[in-house]
């Protein structure tokens, strides 16, 4: 049992290490120009292939940020790249360029031997032979290549996992990685209608440059390297429609590039060991590039620009969520880690979320799978109990109880484990009865079921529906959900829930609440960051 709760405890500090690696930086030190490293994630990793598109790139390296474009390749059918493994064999000489290494190829070529030019960093080219599968077999190229050239001057390579080749129809080039341990970066050389030059990545168009790379690891990862807001235009309508409020909007692209700024962590250098921080998923932020980009959302980024959410003059990773379902939650009931800035407030604007209230049905054997496929193996769940709530009424600690185990999940953990929209959620069994209040009447306190009682609005008094699932009382600090009706099977469990997220930051939905009621996004953002500003 001990090992369990300890291991459960360390997911939630490791949870908390990762959100909270870097939260403030101050704002002087922050370059004007900041270009950062995203990982395309989403769609292009742990691939076997990739392909670049254009028809021409730009071939270089990002030194001391700047970009140093040393060669151009033209491609017909566009670029695609592989990874490579095994033993190779290199001429032993540095050639300048890829022109005079690949001209020193073909003449290997014309002797029946295969050979390709070869990049290991800035203007440093090699001449590359075979790939073999076992050192006897570059042993005997080797021997072959003495036995035609008469020349001594090679040697073998052993396995690498940084090696990758690009392919085209102006021929092959092998990447390989020196000591300096950097990956060439492809940069459009062309204009669209619109005048942006994009590098055509797979099925999806991105602004700066592209990156392809192994990182460690046996397959490929694109990276995106590009300027702040320009990676903005890419994320601001990926994360709030961008039919939504201009204020809402600016809201939005503020907080999006204070939380880059504080957590990409990587500038545009190139580099085969430091690839990225940050990924265009959920994870960080989404982000689809320039496809997604839309007139309203990129005016709001450049009205924002370079703007910044501060507290004591320092940028903050300003996070944001969808929905709280009434008020926001304070970091160090999420993360356990008290940030001044993150404090819980009332989220009295949120209008029509899509997920204001949720429901979702378990049975006791899907919570146990759901646990067995995070890597925590419980015999059998016979129970689960709400073991502490928060002061807004989510759920800090849930316990699972069986035989003679439980074990206890903490955070953000138990809506990653139950795949829940939120930890703001209640617990209905068999036999209860959800929606039953305490009211105060002429004669006193008195209980009964909502469903059963006559609300007063402003149109006037009438029954509570029938048809709704939930039911959703108001105060002058939050909201609280009474859903209407209990499950009719003792090994399942209803979790009746309110908002969508970590609750932690700004809510989108209360930001287009209040954009909608006047607010500008500098107050907006000041209500939901206690004491920060934007600078």
């Amino acid at each position: 049992m001990k090992k369990y709760r300890r291991k459960v405890f360390l997911a939630v500090l490791l949870v908390a290490l990762q959100v909270f690696g870097a939260v403030q930086v101050r704002a002087e030190l922050i370059p004007a120009r900041q270009e950062i490293r995203v990982g395309l994630t989403s769609m292009y990793s742990g691939k076997e292939t990739l392909t670049i598109y254009n028809t021409t790139i730009g071939y270089g390296y990002c030194v001391n940020n700047t970009y140093l474009q040393e060669s151009v390749f033209s491609s017909t059918n566009g670029f695609t790249f592989t990874p490579v493994n095994g033993y190779f064999v290199a001429e032993n000489k540095i050639y300048g360029s890829h022109q005079a290494a690949k001209q020193a190829a073909d003449i290997y070529q014309s002797m029946g031997i295969e050979a390709y030019p070869g990049s290991t960093y800035q203007c440093s080219w090699r001449v590359y032979f075979g790939n073999a599968v076992k050192y006897s077999e570059a042993e005997k190229l080797v021997k072959t290549l003495l036995d035609i050239t008469g020349s001594d001057t090679y040697e073998i390579l052993t396995g690498s996992i940084y090696r990758i080749k690009m392919t085209g129809t102006f021929g092959t080039v092998l990447i390989d990685v020196d000591e300096h341990y950097a990956y060439p970066q492809l940069r459009p050389l062309t204009e669209n209608e619109k005048g942006v030059r994009l590098v055509e990545l797979g099925s999806r168009s991105y602004r700066g440059r592209v990156e392809i790379g192994r990182y460690n690891k046996s397959k490929l990862t694109a990276v995106n390297i590009v300027p702040i807001e320009e990676y903005l235009y890419g994320v601001v309508p990926s994360e709030m429609p961008s039919t939504w409020h201009e204020e809402a909007l600016k809201a939005q692209a503020v907080c999006a590039r204070s939380y880059a700024l504080i957590k990409a962590g990587y500038g545009g250098e190139s580099n085969a060991k430091k690839g990225y921080k940050i990924v265009d998923t959920v994870s960080s932020q989404v982000y689809k590039g320039y496809l997604t980009e839309s007139l309203k959302a990129n005016q709001a980024v450049d009205a924002t620009k370079g703007e910044m959410v501060c507290y004591n003059n320092k940028v903050i990773a300003a996070y944001y969520f969808s929905t709280s379902g009434g008020r926001t939650e304070s970091s160090k009931d999420v993360w356990a880690v008290n940030l001044p800035y993150l404090q819980s407030v009332p989220d009295i604007y949120e209008k029509n979320a899509s997920r204001m209230v949720w429901q979702e049905r378990l049975t006791l054997a899907e919570i146990q799978k759901a646990l067995e496929g995070q890597g925590i193996p419980f015999d059998k769940v016979e129970e689960l109990k709400i073991f502490k709530t928060t002061d807004t009424g989510r759920v800090h600690a849930l316990s699972a109880l069986g035989g003679n185990r439980s074990l206890t999940l903490q955070g953000t953990t138990i809506r990653t484990v139950l795949n829940l929209h939120s930890t703001k959620f209640k617990i209905v069994r068999k036999g209860d009865i959800p929606d039953e209040v305490s009211v105060l009447s002429a004669t006193g306190m008195e209980s009964g079921r909502i469903s059963n009682m006559y609300i007063a609005s402003a149109d006037g008094v009438a029954k509570a529906s029938v048809d709704l699932e939930q039911y959703i009382v108001q105060s002058a600090e939050d909201l609280r959900n009474y859903p209407k009706a209990a499950p009719e099977h003792e090994d399942e469990l209803l979790f009746a829930g309110m908002g969508y997220g970590h609750g932690v930051g700004m809510s989108q939905y209360g930001a287009k609440g209040m954009a909608e009621a006047g607010y500008t996004y500098k107050e907006i953002i000041e209500y939901y960051f206690t004491g920060a500003y934007v600078r």
